[in-house]
């Protein structure tokens, strides 16, 4: 039985991968850098801070790693406030979850103000007991501990904890570390979509899909 949930955000619950394929690129051409085919398979599984650390340096550029980072969330904070949707049939199960007594939390790689304002603006942001960051701990999703603190803070043991995730890497460590781990389609981990599948302990393409007699309800 299910008694907690962790959700990643980006490409999970919220549906804003595709400006995480663009913001890269657009940064660069505003510093007059052409940037380089397909770049954003570099920064991809990287949170914010460890992006603007590797462009900044990569790049050559004369502009400090805040302000690559500020340089990323102005791109990106617009999308957030005004155009980012929810992935199929989450805002529902969100509620159910909660209806049930199951208490759930955010734990993404990147900024957790962006999520908040993307999960304030689809009306779901006060179902979530917490929100916090890779970047609040120093952090990646390469290890379990961001899991575990989320965990830890809504009272839920990690063997009766689900994670939600969308990229190999991520739902791996969770999966590695004891947690029933669900994956979330979605098409900018296409070429992960085997990899996933098999190491996931469900996998699914709208969360309308998923059994809810798994999870506990205090009903």
């Amino acid at each position: 039985m299910i008694s907690g949930a962790v959700f990643d955000a980006d490409g999970t619950l919220l549906d804003s991968m595709p400006i995480w394929y663009d913001v890269g690129d657009r940064y660069l051409r505003s510093c007059g850098v052409t940037p380089p085919e397909n770049l954003w398979r570099r920064y991809f599984t990287m949170g914010i801070d460890e992006a603007a650390t590797d462009m900044k340096e990569h790049f050559h550029l004369p502009q400090s790693v805040d302000e690559v980072k500020q340089g990323y969330m102005d791109i990106v904070g617009k999308f957030y406030r005004e155009e980012c949707v929810l992935k199929p049939g989450a805002a529902a199960f969100l509620r159910e979850l909660n209806r049930r007594g199951v208490p759930i939390i955010l734990a993404t790689a990147n900024d957790a103000s962006m999520a908040r304002t993307a999960l304030r603006h689809n009306g779901v942001l006060d179902l979530f007991a917490d929100t916090i960051s890779c970047e609040d701990f120093g952090t990646t999703k390469r290890e379990p501990f961001i899991y575990e603190e989320a965990a830890r803070r809504i009272g839920s043991p990690v063997a009766e904890t689900a994670v939600f995730e969308d990229i190999y890497m991520a739902v791996r460590t969770a999966h590695d570390a004891g947690f029933y781990t669900v994956a979330m389609e979605d098409g900018a981990s296409a070429e992960e979509k085997p990899a996933i599948q098999r190491t996931a302990d469900r996998y699914i393409t709208d969360f309308s899909e998923l059994d809810l007699s798994l999870f506990a309800s205090s009903l």
